[in-house]
């Protein structure tokens, strides 16, 4: 199967709760930029529900939560590719990035992210 991302609304007695899911176990659910442009979306498309309480981020498959960036892909490259990577990879993980993509979802992460495997 294809690495994706997969966005899963769940009704709790709590609350609604997001389960957004990297799935790409058979290489570790390394993040490329096509995992890392669908993950930023679907942080997007939860922050916008004003019933959602949290988030959870998970890894498909019992051996890695999250591998880390592609270094296949890292190695191909330029400079300023290689700055949009990291600018992009930021913006999909760190709550505090200074640019736009991580003002969007800051909204998502103050509703309680968590990691889980």
């Amino acid at each position: 199967m294809d690495a994706r991302i997969e966005t899963q609304i769940e009704q709790r007695p709590q609350g609604r709760v997001a389960r957004i899911m990297v799935c790409n176990a058979a290489k570790l659910n390394i993040l490329n930029t096509p995992l890392i442009r669908d993950l930023v979306k679907a942080f997007a498309t939860v922050s916008d529900d004003p019933e959602l309480r949290a988030v959870v981020l998970a890894g498909e498959g019992e051996r890695a939560f999250i591998g880390g960036a592609d270094i296949t892909e890292m190695a191909g490259l330029t400079p300023a590719t290689g700055r949009e990577f990291i600018r992009a990879l930021r913006a999909a993980l760190e709550p505090d990035a200074q640019d736009k993509p991580a003002k969007r979802l800051q909204g998502a992460r103050a509703k309680r992210t968590a990691a889980a495997r």
